[in-house]
Order: structure tokens, then C-alpha cells, then sequence
């Protein structure tokens, strides 16, 4: 199995490798994707970042990755983002007006709300609810926090793409999704832990599989 994750020079690259490499067997690969120069389809690519909509989009548009993201994610290739990263498969951004997100899953991002007696941007631990029983992902749901730190977050279109959502205030917010073989999510696995780690596990179990 091939794993990728894309550097878009604004992310926490050398966590998420050391994250992903982990649960790989001896014959698995995980490269680094810097361009769209010689690339192999990946059956799975990590798209992590940190900092603002505009700034993900441009980089990804200078790397040339956005087509090629759009192409793979069609040939079969499970897409996981991650923090802005499940921002960036979003059809675009209150934060920054009038640029195209990846459109991978029909959502918009909008800023958190300040009127929830909850610290905008919201960083540390907190857990995730899944509406649903996840048999795929079931650290999901298993006891435990995840670790956070954004102030957006994504409005998906249709709520049968969300996988869990996480407490803020008295309400909530998607702090994952899930379409195909397109995954979201808004916390830092690779920052969390052993549930961190064992999502990942799951998740790397899942690219194994074809849909």
C-alpha cells in the first residue's frame, strides 16, 4: 500500500509522518508530496494543515495538487484532511471570501461561534459523539478526548456526511466527516495520544480496503 501526505509548508509534517509510518507492514511506502511532478496514485493521502483557508488553497494551487487531488480522489484513492485540511475539502470558507475549496465533500466553514462561554479559537481536549455507530472508525466513540485547535468549523450539506461532533457551549460542531472515500477531521490525531493512535490504525486499516 502506498501512503502519501501532501507538504503544504504549513503543517506539522514530521507528526503526521511519524504517525502514519507506525501502523505500516513491512511492504507498505509512505512518501512526501511537494508537487504534482512523477507522482504515483497513493491509496492513501493525508491532506494535514495548519493556518487559514486562503493560505491552504494557494498552496495547494502552487504545488499543482488541486486537480490532481480531485483526480486521484475519483480513481479510488481514500483522501483523509485533517484540522484545515478537513476545512480544505470544503466548497469554500467564511474566512476567506470568494476562494473554491477542493469541493470534495458539498460543505461550507464558517467561524465558531463566540457566544458559547467556549475560548474562540478553541484548543485542548475534547471528546467526539458520533450520531451513529462507526464499526470502521470506532475510536471515534470510544472514551477518550482528541486535541484540537481551530476556529472554524465545517458545515457539511447534507448530515448524512457527518461522522461525529463534538461538544461547544450548548451546541455542537462536526469534528468529522465522512463521504466515500473522502474522511474529515478536525482535531489532531497525531497529537492525541493512544486514541489518536489508534484512529489512525483504523485508518490506514481502511484505505486497505476497497469500497
Amino acid at each position: 500500500m502506498l501512503v502519501s501526505i501532501i507538504d503544504l509548508g504549513i503543517n506539522n509534517l514530521t507528526s503526521v509522518q511519524r504517525a502514519f509510518l507506525m501502523p505500516l507492514k513491512t511492504d507498505d511506502k509512505l512518501t512526501v508530496i511537494e508537487d504534482d511532478l512523477r507522482l504515483n496514485r497513493p491509496d492513501l493521502l493525508i491532506l494535514p494543515g495548519l493556518g487559514s483557508f486562503g493560505a491552504g488553497m494557494a498552496a495547494l494551487k502552487e504545488r499543482r495538487l488541486v486537480d490532481r487531488i480531485k483526480i486521484w480522489s475519483s480513481e479510488g484513492t481514500k483522501v483523509v484532511g485533517i484540522c484545515l485540511g478537513m476545512q480544505l475539502l470544503a466548497s469554500q470558507s467564511q474566512e476567506s471570501p470568494g476562494v473554491e475549496g477542493l469541493s470534495l465533500i458539498p460543505s461550507s466553514v464558517e467561524r465558531l461561534k463566540d457566544n458559547q462561554n467556549e475560548r474562540v479559537p478553541h484548543t485542548g481536549w475534547a471528546e467526539t459523539k458520533c450520531p451513529m455507530a462507526s464499526k470502521i472508525f470506532p475510536s471515534l466513540q470510544s472514551p477518550g478526548d482528541f486535541y484540537f485547535v481551530h476556529s472554524y468549523h465545517l458545515i457539511p450539506a447534507n448530515t448524512e456526511y457527518i461522522l461525529a461532533r463534538t461538544p461547544f457551549g450548548s451546541t455542537s460542531f462536526v469534528s468529522s466527516v465522512i463521504a466515500r472515500n473522502i474522511l474529515g477531521v478536525q482535531f489532531h490525531p497525531e497529537k492525541s495520544g493512544g486514541k489518536g493512535k489508534n484512529l489512525i490504525s483504523e485508518i490506514v486499516q481502511w484505505a486497505r480496503h476497497e469500497d
